[in-house]
């Protein structure tokens, strides 16, 4: 990965004039997890960020409506949880069953697999795709080093920020949080080129 897009990816949210707003209600949404229906939201605006940066367009997506951004994250999001608890079965398979295990096979579920989730959704826009298995793993096998990449630098950006954000005061934590989740989008979006040209060759 390219100084150019680890700058870019950390950066590019900021050229948005409602960046603040944006980020803030992004990390409202995170606060809204625990009643249930803010995950959804926050998957689905971490989608729709995909889109944008896959086609090089520098403002955030908007809040409102927010019928699309549900629609994308009921979506997405459902799979993610499917994956999740297969992550904790897995665990608890092998005996791994604090709070603390299963809380990183979580997080580890949604660094490692989310952005491949994300990519094939948006090429079939249903619950389907999401779990187009085959799909997500020609676009690893074919470019393997930008995967290892990718998964690594939002894992990293997760954990920095989930670990360190506690310095900006507990008001401030979500939104370092929500900051770090629109930095792994962009690194997501850097895999559409490898996603599109498997698809040209499947053709």
């Amino acid at each position: 990965m390219t100084q150019t897009t680890l700058s870019h990816s950390l950066t590019f949210m900021f050229k948005d004039e409602d960046w603040f707003w944006k980020v803030s209600l992004g990390a409202l949404a995170l606060l809204l997890v625990a009643a249930g229906i803010g995950y959804f939201f926050v998957i689905g605006y971490h989608v729709e960020t995909v889109r944008r940066c896959r086609k090089h367009e520098p403002a955030l997506p908007d809040w409102n409506p927010l019928s699309p951004l549900w629609r994308s994250g009921l979506r997405v999001g459902s799979a993610m949880l499917c994956y999740s608890a297969l992550a904790s079965a897995c665990l608890a398979a092998v005996h791994l069953t604090g709070v603390f295990a299963i809380a990183m096979g979580i997080v580890v579920t949604h660094t490692i697999v989310l952005p491949f989730v994300i990519l094939s959704f948006l090429q079939g826009e249903s619950l389907k795709s999401c779990f187009a298995l085959h799909a997500m793993g020609a676009m690893i096998n074919s470019n393997r080093r930008s995967a290892v990449q990718v998964t690594s630098a939002g894992f990293c950006i997760f954990m920095t920020v989930f670990c360190f954000g506690w310095m900006a005061l507990i008001v401030g934590w979500p939104f370092f949080i929500f900051w770090g989740m629109l930095a792994t989008a962009a690194f997501t979006a850097s895999l559409a080129p490898a996603l599109e040209s498997t698809e040209a060759v499947s053709r």
